[in-house]
């Protein structure tokens, strides 16, 4: 059984990105058949980090971490534990964590990417006339005991509950709710869709979060405000419902209910897609957009 230390910053579900599934994931698999030490959700700072993780996990085997400085001191006292760094998608936009963690990695440490497109990323960046870490894949984790498909009758029985009528075609956005992840053109093919005659009901679930698309130099646009506006002016008040973040079993409910998943994102880095997954445990078919691994 191997002494394996969990480095990470406190983080809720309710936060609904994939950087949470990827760690509570995880963090559920390991406690299996390991020991596992988790980073207490008191400690923040990189500075107070790096000072536990000295004090703490001389005895770790291996330590899992997206900051690879913490294990400096550690290395500097004759640790010869490994390092597993999570890239997450962060390799498409620079690799700062990459970068950043260059010098304190060895060739005994490990890459973990989430898509094969990231690890090709990570092969192209490094020399390969010196010793680097290996890179390993290993998806983002979907648990199929919660997201599965219903029987027919308890799919009209949600349909009614969700007030989706008999002619209605169906669909489904859930996630974060930022400007790259182009809720505008998704209410765009609604519109022309009605334009041609299809009834169509669309459910857009999630959070919204004015945060900062840095390859877009968009910023604090109020981005409820103007989907609002958006549905306004294309007529579509009666046919989008807005739900807030939903439990995973509120979640597979809603799959169950509607005809197809839509995600037009338009961001470089998507490296996984995970909620398009959920939706196809649950037996949804998916409509993505040719970006990143989607």
């Amino acid at each position: 059984m191997a002494k394996i230390t969990l480095v990470r910053k406190s983080i809720k579900e309710t936060d609904q990105g994939s950087v949470y599934e990827a760690y509570s994931n995880l963090e559920y698999s390991l406690r299996l058949e390991h020991d596992l030490i988790l980073l207490p959700d008191n400690i923040h700072s990189l500075s107070d980090i790096s000072n536990w993780v000295t004090s703490t996990c001389e005895n770790s085997d291996i330590i899992i971490s997206n900051y690879p400085e913490i294990v400096y001191t550690l290395r500097e006292n004759g640790w010869k534990g490994k390092l597993i760094l999570p890239i997450l998608g962060n390799l498409p936009r620079g690799g700062a964590w990459l970068r950043r963690g260059a010098p304190y990695l060895t060739s005994e440490d490990i890459i973990w990417c989430t898509s094969t497109s990231d690890q090709l990323i990570y092969q192209n960046l490094i020399n390969h006339d010196y010793p680097h870490p290996e890179s390993v894949v290993l998806p983002l984790q979907v648990d199929t005991n919660r997201f599965y498909p219903f029987d027919y009758n308890t799919k009209l029985l949600l349909r009614n509950e969700l007030g989706i009528k008999p002619d209605e075609f169906s669909l489904a956005y859930t996630g974060r709710i930022t400007v790259e992840k182009n809720i505008h053109s998704i209410l765009e093919v609604v519109y022309l869709l009605q334009r041609s005659g299809k009834k169509i009901k669309l459910f857009i679930v999630g959070d919204f979060f004015d945060v900062f698309f840095y390859e877009h130099r968009v910023s604090g646009i109020k981005l409820r405000e103007r989907i609002e506006k958006l549905v306004k002016s294309y007529g579509l008040s009666n046919s989008v419902v807005y739900k807030p973040w939903l439990s995973k079993d509120k979640l597979n409910q809603l799959f169950n209910a509607v005809d197809a998943f839509v995600n037009l994102t338009f961001h470089h880095d998507e490296n996984f897609g995970l909620s398009q997954v959920e939706a196809m445990s649950a037996g949804l078919p998916v409509v993505g957009a040719l970006l990143g691994v989607v």
